[in-house]
């Protein structure tokens, strides 16, 4: 395998790795604010506990939109598209720089 190749590969993964380890991240944020909001650590939100910004917060740990569903699956097509443009703008600057050369 060639450097090229290799390098396509890595950036692949360094995309798809930064992108399900965003979404992770971003869980354990939600997850953490939602904490703070539960006083006797019961893990039950008593009517004393709920508020409006914690009710905010519960919908947005439970109605995650498919976040972690799709973010595997949505990562594979963005990490496919910034490797796909990052090898058209390589290989159109090598392009350009072998003809430029050549002159």
């Amino acid at each position: 395998m060639n450097k090229k190749k290799i390098f396509y590969v890595i950036l692949f993964l360094v995309v798809y790795v930064g992108l399900i380890a965003q979404t992770a991240i971003y869980d354990h944020f939600l997850e953490r604010k939602l904490a703070t909001f539960d006083l006797n650590n019961d893990g039950i939100f008593s009517p004393e506990e709920q508020t409006p910004e914690q009710q905010k917060y519960s919908n947005m740990v439970i109605g995650d939109g498919g976040r972690n569903v799709f973010t595997p699956i949505i990562g594979i097509f963005i990490s496919f598209v910034v490797t796909g443009s990052a090898f058209v703008a390589l290989e159109t600057y090598s392009y350009f720089s072998k003809r430029k050369k050549q002159k």
